[in-house]
């Protein structure tokens, strides 16, 4: 592997409260010394974007609503999230399962209606099916058919993603969610578990993931290399997370290239 290297690249203003209030700002790319084994992914916005699939998910469940339970009236996604919002509050020890909030809120509108609760299981394997329906980004897939020649790979999500529902569990050797493990990122253990199941060191993988908390944060202090995929060009949140000590590419195809030349 290389030595340390950090390139700093002067970088336009990309426009108002998006980088510093100033004409430039530095940007770091930091490349550590490393001996990578294998590769653990989050999935949702890292391999695909997240946003179109929950609310094609979210139409087809309002959809069943409206045709299998018209006598809940006017059910709206906001309306929901404002139940799951409220869930969130009161029932914090569930976060590592967020299938359960949604499930859960179903239950609530049936429940508030004076309805059998046990209908609302239908309408969330509506959304739950329709949730595993999703479009890569075009970098995603050529990217891991590189790394897999490679390393091994291991999805770790905290949604409910099922790579064999989706149909990508030839790529991975390993799948984990936050629910089956009853804990989420950025939780060291859930990290320290993946290193097991591929039989590596923290130290020997790097977890690639869009969120600076759970995925790079988390990684870092369970003792794993990180590399962020940053493909909206955000800063850093120095001010929470303090100095980059983690890789940072704009989208997955970025990464298999530098990974493979090391």
């Amino acid at each position: 592997m290389n030595p340390r290297v950090v390139e700093r690249t002067i970088v336009p203003l990309a426009g108002p409260g998006t980088r510093a209030e100033c004409p430039f700002y530095e940007r770091k790319h930091i490349t550590l010394p490393m001996k990578i084994k294998a590769i653990t992914l989050d999935l949702d916005d890292t391999l695909w974007p997240i946003a179109p699939t929950i609310q094609r998910a979210e139409t087809l469940l309002h959809q069943w609503i409206h045709r299998e339970a018209p006598e809940l009236g006017e059910i709206t996604p906001e309306a929901l999230r404002e139940i799951r919002n409220e869930l969130f509050e009161s029932h914090p020890h569930q976060k590592h399962d967020l299938a359960w909030y949604r499930l859960k809120a179903l239950e609530v509108i049936f429940e508030r209606a004076g309805l059998d609760t046990r209908r609302a299981q239908a309408g969330y394997e509506i959304f739950l099916d329709a949730r595993q329906t999703v479009i890569p980004y075009p970098d995603a897939l050529p990217a891991l058919s590189m790394l897999m020649q490679r390393y091994p790979l291991g999805a770790l999500s905290n949604g409910n993603a099922d790579v064999k529902k989706i149909g990508l569990s030839p790529y991975f050797r390993i799948a984990l969610s936050a629910k089956d493990l009853g804990m989420s990122k950025p939780d060291p253990e859930i990290f320290h578990y993946a290193c097991r199941m591929l039989g590596c060191k923290p130290e020997e993988v790097l977890h690639v993931g869009d969120d600076a908390h759970a995925d790079v944060v988390g990684a870092r202090k369970a003792g794993l290399h990180a590399a962020w995929i940053n493909r909206h060009n955000a800063d850093w949140p120095q001010e929470q997370h303090g100095d980059p000590d983690h890789h940072e590419f704009a989208d997955m195809k970025e990464l298999a290239e530098w990974l493979l030349k090391q």
